[in-house]
């Protein structure tokens, strides 16, 4: 979906970041570089972990570091992974905005205002929401409306 994002878009921007909540193992996060900086020609952002499994934050910092070794010393995009669940993300204290966020865990009922506030106007959320693969843009008057919903999922809840 990152890909159809960037497509979507009318000019390609230089510096987009990236927002994977529920990051787990880096994988995601690995990918989300490679298709931005390889496939698109992006040089500069920031793509950020949330994770509520400590134990996984150093993992997937150490697998990030393992794959991406050279990527991360050379510069351009920050990589950070945080220990805390998506509903403590707090816009006061994270102070980058997202032109794309990804959810790797269920959420129900709503997208989490935690989120929505995270994301920049034009950026997409990508989420399971009552078992269906949701895609939502924020307007330019803030508004986070449904764009693309078609794909039955199953995911663990996502915890507080």
């Amino acid at each position: 979906v990152l890909d159809e994002y960037m497509m979507k878009i009318d000019q390609h921007p230089s510096t987009v970041n990236v927002l994977d909540v529920g990051s787990g193992s880096g994988y995601l996060m690995a990918a989300f570089y490679r298709l931005l900086h390889d496939g698109w020609g992006v040089r500069t952002g920031k793509i950020h972990g949330v994770e509520v499994v400590e134990a996984l934050v150093n993992t997937s910092l150490s697998n990030l570091q393992t794959d991406l070794e050279s990527k991360l010393t050379e510069g351009g995009f920050e990589f950070q992974v945080f220990h805390k669940s998506a509903y403590d993300i707090n816009p006061t204290t994270m102070t980058t905005t997202y032109d794309f966020i990804h959810v790797g865990a269920a959420c129900k009922g709503q997208v989490p205002e935690s989120l929505k506030a995270q994301l920049k106007p034009k950026g997409w959320i990508v989420l399971p929401l009552d078992d269906e693969m949701r895609v939502y843009e924020k307007t330019s008057s803030g508004e986070v409306k449904l764009i693309k919903a078609d794909l039955p999922v199953r995911y663990v809840p996502l915890v507080r």
